[in-house]
């Protein structure tokens, strides 16, 4: 499936970089998002969908020699018909580090055009030890983040710029169901 291919570059540095408390951290993470997407299922109603993305493309505005070219990224999103929408996701952070999220938001459709507005705010954790300073208001690696985001949507495909502030911008790529 394209959505989940990620480049084999980065797919390797996950499995050999990755230590294994934090591989314990990614199997918890994955029960976590198969527990979310029941809870999902209970509760949707007709013109809901649920989006499966992946990181496309990612810049940072600043160099830092700790970055890593590229930040593997899975996020499964609930987005209700009336706007309000749910997610989570794993990601390597922009220093190496294995990170989750979690969050909620709005998206504002602007009329039937495909183009679309979004705002999400949760909590990301895995910004740790030298690198816990990255995020603003970081306690025990867990530190509260806002983003917003342009998208586009063509049938079932979704295109989204996600505004990381001051740090940079990314563009994901993922499917609607």
């Amino acid at each position: 499936m394209l959505l989940l291919a990620l480049p084999l570059e980065a797919v390797v540095y996950w499995r050999v970089e990755v230590s294994s408390d934090r591989r314990s951290s990614r199997e918890l993470c994955a029960i976590a998002l198969v527990f979310l997407t029941q809870i999902i299922a209970a509760g949707f109603a007709c013109g809901d969908e649920i989006t499966l993305q992946t990181n496309l493309y990612n810049t940072h505005y600043h160099y830092d020699p700790g970055h890593i070219p590229y930040s593997p990224l899975v996020v499964a999103e609930w987005r209700r018909g009336d706007g309000w929408l749910i997610g989570g996701g794993a990601f390597i952070n922009s220093f190496g580090q294995f990170s989750q999220t979690v969050y909620g938001g709005y998206l504002w459709n602007v009329a039937d055009t495909g183009f679309y507005a979004k705002l999400v705010g949760g909590i990301v954790h895995g910004y740790t030890g030298e690198y816990k300073d990255k995020m603003p208001i970081n306690v025990g690696g867990f530190a509260p983040g806002v983003i917003p985001a342009i998208g586009y949507r063509l049938g079932p495909v979704r295109i989204e710029t996600q505004f990381l502030w001051t740090s940079g911008l990314m563009i994901t790529g993922g499917i609607a169901f």
